[in-house]
């Protein structure tokens, strides 16, 4: 207990200590970037071109579940774990999620300069080849569907602001995006023919990653002109 006679001590005020201009700003990069998605919360969306260039983890599983929340969910278990190992991938997930304002002459005069997210896109172009009248079977179209969504990750993966930076690349030839994509799909294409070759081996075909002659080549025909027109609006899009 303070003895009453002591001279009073007034307790010394707490000055908060200032956070550096660095820390200010990525602070209030994720507010803007929380407010500039009131229909996707808990996704951290940051400008084009601006950093971080990378994510931390953390921010990226929220846009794994967003992303697989809206897509559609294969019927057959094996093609289900397929699209989610690749979409296990942390930077893949980032693709799909870095927003690119389009230029493309096609577009109407109010829609250009706009951001657009590369799943939009993506999912635009999977509910397309799904219903395409060319694949008329259960299976066909959930095997188009699933690979229209991933159809497109090399191109996406080209734009990454980090992918660009780290490569000192930022063209997106086509031959340049499919070999991307063969590298990113190789994996989970080798675990899906494990599981199921004739599945593996189709899709294989429709990446242009075949290596097997024993297929069924109208339905790889059927499947790959479905996703390649589904996608030619995207390729437009993003290289224009």
């Amino acid at each position: 207990m303070q003895n009453p006679s002591a001279p009073f001590q007034p307790r010394p005020q707490f000055h908060p200590r200032r956070l550096s201009p660095y820390v200010e700003r990525r602070r209030d990069m994720a507010k803007l970037a929380n407010m500039s998605a009131p229909l996707q919360p808990n996704i951290a969306r940051f400008p084009s071109g601006t950093e971080p260039l990378r994510l931390h983890p953390f921010c990226v599983e929220p846009m794994r579940e967003n992303l697989h929340i809206r897509r559609k969910h294969m019927d057959d278990p094996v093609l289900e774990r397929f699209v989610q190992r690749v979409f296990a991938d942390d930077l893949m997930v980032e693709c799909y999620f870095q927003p690119r304002a389009l230029h493309a002459r096609s577009l109407p005069s109010e829609q250009r300069s706009l951001e657009q997210l590369p799943l939009d896109a993506a999912l635009r172009a999977a509910l397309r080849a799904f219903y395409m009248d060319i694949v008329t079977q259960p299976h066909e179209r959930q095997l188009a569907y699933a690979a229209s969504l991933i159809y497109s990750c090399g191109l996406f993966h080209c734009l990454h602001p980090w992918v660009v930076k780290t490569t000192g690349l930022n063209d997106v030839a086509f031959n340049r995006a499919d070999g991307v994509r063969g590298h990113l799909l190789e994996w989970p294409l080798h675990q899906l023919r494990v599981e199921n070759a004739a599945m593996g081996d189709t899709l294989g075909e429709v990446f242009d990653q075949g290596i097997n002659e024993d297929i069924d080549p109208e339905q790889v025909s059927r499947i790959g002109t479905a996703v390649w027109l589904a996608n030619r609006r995207v390729a437009e899009l993003w290289t224009a």
